[in-house]
């Protein structure tokens, strides 16, 4: 980045958690950035969440976890909570509001930004809200904001106790416009690379 000390490499996953896992750890295991940030679209889940609006996730479930039994299904997810240091750096970011000056005049002054929960899961959820997955998600995670299919798969190969987190994304596209996502992964280091980053 210019003017700072810090190289950012750039890395596409494409759509779907297994993608976005694999391409994760080869990236990680590349650069070993001081932090990554998985930037990408999501369908709003709540009413206040906007399209445009900015979500910083707290915490990431994989809600497609179970087991389909005579009594029904029974939930089995898995979730992994955001590095708190780094979700103190979003909040700075937040509160200092340089970061509108890079939108238009519009979206400055609608764009919204929640430090909520999202879900992550293997289908394009473009339902209304009496659909089995609508249901699902509003009964077990009620407190997810957002849904999209990558966060999981980032999540997963992010070595504890150095998680490389927050994940940022812009909410509400998917629900309006489906399309493929080629969310990109953004990693932080300090020093530059010699060699070029491949991951596929």
């Amino acid at each position: 980045m210019p003017g700072t000390s810090w190289t950012v490499y750039l890395a596409a996953t494409g759509p779907g958690n297994d993608s976005a896992a694999v391409i994760t750890e080869r990236a990680i295991n590349f650069v070993r950035p001081q932090a990554a940030f998985f930037v990408g679209i999501a369908g709003s889940l709540k009413s206040d969440v906007s399209r445009g609006d900015v979500v910083v996730a707290l915490e990431v479930y994989a809600y497609h976890g179970g087991k389909e039994s005579r009594e029904g299904f029974k939930g089995r997810p898995r979730s992994w909570e955001t590095s708190h240091p780094l979700q103190q750096v979003a909040m700075y970011v937040h509160s200092v509001d340089d970061w509108r000056g890079a939108l238009s005049e519009a979206e400055g002054a609608t764009t919204k930004v929640h430090f909520k929960p999202i879900a992550a899961g293997d289908l394009v959820l473009d339902a209304p809200a009496e659909s089995p997955s609508r249901v699902h998600l509003e009964r077990n995670f009620n407190d997810a904001v957002a849904v999209e299919m990558e966060g999981a798969g980032f999540a997963s190969p992010t070595p504890p106790p150095r998680r490389v987190f927050p994940s940022f994304w812009s909410a509400g596209s998917a629900i309006w416009r489906m399309e493929p996502s080629r969310a990109p992964m953004v990693l932080a280091c300090r020093k530059p690379l010699r060699r070029t980053l491949r991951c596929s």
